[in-house]
């Protein structure tokens, strides 16, 4: 890339370009020799090292004997420590500007530090009741106690409550209501690192619509371009004293469901669930704090002077002198608690197996169907239906339904699996029909070993059997290539794969 030669306008960053390095155009091809190595690229040197030290102790039982059944119990003591550390290549760290070495191109690609430390206790029991002889209820709590320095989750008490009751031999119903916590991961709490987003810059966008002769009142943010920017994220432990401390993530679940015993060869599961997570950390939202900081530029009244003050501490701006028109400088966000996710659902499975004369046929198949997911941002602020909404509905397929049909024979065993995906959101527009949603995506899988002796297994695997396609999204653009979401779809591009392989056990 050549000598570094500052920042332009809009906060481009400027290169010579003079193959300082011997990299020009003419020899971009050719083997990177030591001078290349050593001066230009360097060595990535990553030392992530993680360690875990943990001690158990249970202990269960029956306390006593009741007139439905044994009263049963269960206990169990924890200690965990966590240490995290990371140091990334100094080439990621320098910064041109302060200690710029010749040639430097690595400045701001997306780098991590950290160090990290974690202790926790935990006391947990749990008493099984028989209540009537056909029904049980299960009473527990857990109790954790956390460090003041990797969380300011302090003591957290969690309850369970489950029932089981068992009319007949063939059926059972079974209900439940659980909480659960969940400490921020040692990677929000120390990790300082970076990464590259498109993002609206509304407030530049503005400011160039004045500068150009526009008024306020003709100005159409519509009409503002996307850019790539590098953002830093700081560490939870980093938070300004006008944030509070990252919370742990806190739950609660509640389910019914049954179970049947149909034949001695056919069962039937059903079960419904609500889950209710609160406190989840994520990344603050780029877009987000640009266009708050954008309300905040022209006085909307829309955001709080507290949300103003926190935008500005994250957003630095450097004008140009001539037309006055910004460029972000300096972007960072941190890690928040995001307010609510809500999650209803409904599972379903059935199992079969038939022993014959010519071997065991076996067919299970599960289904999986949300039912609502619901995402609250901010307490108090709108509620994005995630399932249905066209917008801001994320790409989760909404059912999902796989089945396995098996065949065993001696020392010969197959099966065939398949995975119906339902569709998800499309990613720019509704098609001719006003269609939001995208077809569904089935693929099928089979495979077969046989077992030669006790030692020797060979065995095949096709993965994707008929090759199967993600579904089109026409809404992509012409350069849009695969033109399917391959974050939801990423192994579709392979196609079928065949395995063959051969096992022996010495």
């Amino acid at each position: 890339m050549g000598d570094y030669q500052g920042v332009g306008f809009f906060g481009d960053n400027w290169w010579s370009g003079n193959g300082t390095f011997g990299f020009t155009s003419d020899d971009v091809y050719k083997p990177a020799d030591i001078a290349l190595i050593n001066d230009a690229i360097g060595e990535q040197q990553y030392g992530n090292e993680t360690s875990s030290s943990s001690l158990q102790f249970v202990m269960n039982g029956a306390i006593t004997e009741l007139e439905n059944g044994e009263l049963g119990y269960a206990m169990v003591l924890e200690y965990e420590r966590q240490d995290f550390s990371f140091n990334p290549d100094e080439r990621i760290q320098q910064d041109p500007l302060e200690d710029y070495l010749v040639g430097s191109g690595w400045w701001n690609l997306t780098g991590y530090d950290g160090t990290g430390d974690r202790e926790r206790y935990a006391l947990g029991g749990e008493l099984a009741v028989p209540v009537l002889e056909t029904l049980t209820v299960n009473l527990a709590g857990r109790l954790d106690s956390y460090d003041n320095v990797s969380s300011s989750i302090g003591t957290r008490f969690t309850p369970s409550i489950t029932m089981e009751w068992r009319p007949s031999d063939d059926i059972l119903f079974r209900a439940g209501y659980t909480e659960s916590f969940r400490a921020p991961d040692l990677n929000y709490v120390y990790t300082r690192t970076g990464f590259f987003t498109g993002t609206v810059d509304l407030v530049q966008c503005y400011e160039s619509h004045l500068a150009t002769g526009g008024t306020p009142e003709n100005f159409d943010r519509n009409d503002c371009n996307s850019s790539s920017s590098f953002v830093r994220r700081t560490p939870g432990t980093q938070l300004s004293d006008t944030e509070e401390a990252l919370k742990d993530e806190t739950g609660d679940t509640q389910w019914v469901g049954m179970s049947w015993d149909i034949t001695d060869e056919l069962q039937f599961t059903l079960d419904y669930s609500e889950m209710s997570l609160e406190d989840r950390v994520r990344t603050e939202s780029v877009n987000g704090l640009l266009r708050d900081e954008f309300e905040c530029f022209i006085d909307s009244g829309l955001v709080s002077q507290d949300r103003c003050d926190l935008v500005s501490s994250r957003i630095v701006r450097v004008s140009d002198p001539v037309t006055g028109v910004s460029f972000v400088d300096e972007f960072n966000v941190s890690p928040i608690n995001s307010a609510l996710e809500t999650i209803n659902s409904l599972d379903a499975r059935m199992f079969y197996r038939q022993d014959t004369d010519y071997g065991t046929f076996g067919l299970n198949v599960e289904w999986t169907h949300t039912l609502k997911h619901e995402y609250q941002l901010e307490a108090g602020g709108d509620i994005i239906d995630i399932r249905d909404d066209p917008i801001q509905g994320g790409w989760n397929f909404r059912s999902i339904v796989s089945a396995q049909l098996s065949y065993r024979y001696e020392d010969f065993t197959t099966t065939l699996s398949g995975v119906r995906r339902g569709g998800t959101a499309r990613y720019r527009a509704p098609n001719d029909d006003g269609e939001w949603r995208t077809s569904a995506y089935t693929t099928y899988n089979l495979t077969a070993s046989y077992f030669v002796n006790e030692q020797l297994t060979l065995s095949a695997r096709i993965i994707n059997l008929t090759s199967a396609d993600a579904p089109k999204d026409d809404s992509f653009l012409f350069f849009d290539y695969p033109w399917y979401n391959r974050f939801v779809y990423p192994a579709s591009a392979l196609g079928r794969q065949v395995y063959l392989e051969a096992t022996y056990e010495f």
